[in-house]
C-alpha cells in the first residue's frame, strides 16, 4: 500500500512540474524532485519522462546493491517489491 501511495505522489510531482511553466529547464526540476526522494531513500530505480516524443529526462537514482557498491542504471535488473 505504502509503495503505491509513493508512486502516485511521484507522478503528481511530475505531471504538476510538466503543467507550470519553468524558471529553470524542465529535467533540471524534474531531477531535483526525484533526487530528494532518493536523498531520503524513498526511491532507487530509474526514471523516463518524455513530452512531445522527445526524452526531458532519462536518468537512474541510488544503488542496485548497496552490498557490493553497484550503481543503478537504465538495464539493471533488480526484484519487484508487490
Amino acid at each position: 500500500m505504502m509503495i503505491a501511495v509513493q508512486r502516485i505522489s511521484i507522478a503528481f510531482l511530475l505531471l504538476t512540474a510538466l503543467a507550470f511553466p519553468q524558471t529553470a529547464p524542465l529535467s533540471t526540476k524534474l531531477d531535483q524532485v526525484v533526487a530528494a526522494y532518493q536523498t531520503h531513500r524513498r526511491f532507487i530505480g530509474s526514471v523516463l519522462v518524455a513530452k512531445g516524443g522527445n526524452i526531458v529526462l532519462e536518468k537512474s537514482y541510488g544503488m542496485a546493491n548497496i552490498e557490493l557498491n553497484v550503481p543503478n542504471g537504465p538495464y539493471t535488473k533488480g526484484l519487484s517489491r508487490n
